[in-house]
């Protein structure tokens, strides 16, 4: 009965890049993270509220739009993050299923269900692609281009969605 009192936060514009910085690191990997490109840093900032670093905000007002959906979809840079993720369960998950259950886990902090998981494989059996949409040809050993389009397809729609963007 104390559901409606629960305050739900949504994520800030720093929160969204380490957490998607988080997901595309291989944790076996000795590479270092990362810094956010300036213009990753300022399309977050102008999406997702952030601090306007000329003034005094005491509070900030978070906002919803179309535009923050839209950038996890088209953004250039979630394109990439979703591809090393892509790889990221590729190499250290065997099948489908098993890659979505860790998908889930790693984005919402719990598996698929049974409903999800339906959708998932049906989103990734139909998924059609220019092989070109990928960016990295370069994995040898990674999945094929068209496999690598539709996951990494899959992972910025579940980047898009409500459970990723707020924590309860």
């Amino acid at each position: 009965a104390l559901f409606g009192l629960a305050r739900v936060k949504r994520l800030d514009a720093e929160s969204i890049w380490r957490t998607l910085n988080l997901l595309e690191q291989n944790p076996s990997s000795d590479q270092p993270r990362r810094a956010p490109p300036p213009d990753l840093v300022q399309e977050l900032n102008d999406l997702f509220d952030g601090a306007d670093s000329n003034l005094i905000q005491p509070r900030r007002f978070a906002s919803v739009s179309s535009l923050q959906a839209l950038f996890f979809l088209n953004s250039e840079h979630l394109q990439k993050s979703a591809e090393k993720f892509a790889l990221r369960l590729h190499d250290r998950h065997p099948d489908d299923e098993a890659r979505i259950h860790r998908a889930h886990l790693l984005l919402y902090g719990r598996k698929a269900d049974q409903d999800e998981l339906a959708a998932a494989r049906s989103f990734l059996e139909d998924w059609k692609s220019d092989p070109p949409e990928t960016q990295s040809g370069s994995n040898k050993n990674g999945p094929p281009p068209e496999t690598l389009a539709a996951w990494s397809a899959y992972l910025r729609a579940l980047c898009a969605s409500n459970e990723f963007l707020y924590a309860d």
